[in-house]
């Protein structure tokens, strides 16, 4: 009888010790695919916004492309000018 009244307080406390853990590596584990779900999201995200970009073009990027080239001329003007400006 003795050695029953030794044992069954530590094997409460097996018990116990091994259900705190387990709550904490749950714990841990429901954090860390929380984390890795969003950051797979914010890739399949990125990689969807680059493959749409590859193949479409939004109005402002059409806009932009438009404005772009008669920049670059401009500015190409201005640097044929300066150049004989000074030469």
């Amino acid at each position: 009888m003795p050695n029953k009244l030794i044992y069954y307080p530590f094997q409460f406390f097996i018990y116990f010790v091994s259900l705190w853990l387990t709550f904490i590596c749950d714990q841990w584990l429901v954090k860390k695919a929380i984390e890795t779900k969003e950051e797979m999201g914010d890739l399949n995200r990125l990689f969807s916004v680059s493959q749409f970009n590859k193949r479409n073009k939004l109005p402002e990027d059409k806009t932009f492309d438009s404005v772009k080239q008669t920049s670059m001329s401009t500015m190409q003007n201005i640097r044929v000018r300066l150049f004989h400006l000074f030469t």
